[in-house]
């Protein structure tokens, strides 16, 4: 058991509610993330689950606490240390609701370091292929696309090649930054 185990915030989903809302320092999160492999041999079977619900419910809130919840889910995915079992889907449900794009690209960082189930990549390589298309969007969602993209072609589940052709042909040829359209040209390449 790690140190980080004892912090107060840790030891219920009350508690841990109470200090994601009260704005955490870096390093409090730091020691959360370090803590979390070791929170059910520390406080029980099923505490990191039942902080991990006090995250989603809490992700649901507007303003700063429902995004702090949010990116706290996605250092957890990052960290690879999210126990949730059907992660996926609860964050596939928040980010059909959401309208924010910083709260979108969260998400999105979360569930791209989660093992996904065919019904949840599709959907995303849905969401993909179609918002390259839209104008205006910061840069940072065209990236999210083709991360999207790039984990879709890593994966053996079928795709609609010829909307993912489409959808890295318009990334390529819109006005996009270099990078982006350089990432696109190598998706290009991995498709055929």
């Amino acid at each position: 058991m790690t140190s980080g185990a004892t912090d107060p915030a840790l030891s219920s989903p009350a508690a841990f509610r109470e200090a994601v809302t009260a704005i955490p320092s870096r390093s409090s999160v730091e020691a959360w993330l370090v803590a979390w492999p070791w929170l059910d041999e520390a406080f029980g079977d099923g505490h990191a689950e039942a902080l991990e619900f006090a995250l989603f419910s809490l992700a649901q809130e507007d303003g700063k606490p429902g995004f702090r919840s949010i990116w706290v889910l996605a250092l957890l995915s990052e960290r690879r240390v999210l126990k949730t079992p059907d992660a996926p889907a609860r964050l596939m449900a928040l980010l059909d609701r959401a309208e924010d794009t910083s709260r979108q690209r969260e998400m999105l960082r979360a569930l791209l370091h989660l093992h996904l189930p065919h019904d949840v990549l599709s959907e995303l390589v849905e969401w993909a292929s179609q918002v390259v298309f839209l104008p205006g969007l910061p840069a940072a969602m065209y990236h999210m696309a083709l991360r999207v993209l790039d984990k879709a072609l890593s994966s053996a589940a079928p795709l609609p090649v010829q909307d993912v052709h489409a959808a890295l042909l318009q990334v390529k040829s819109d006005d996009h930054p270099a990078h982006l359209k350089k990432k696109a040209a190598q998706l290009m390449a991995r498709l055929s």
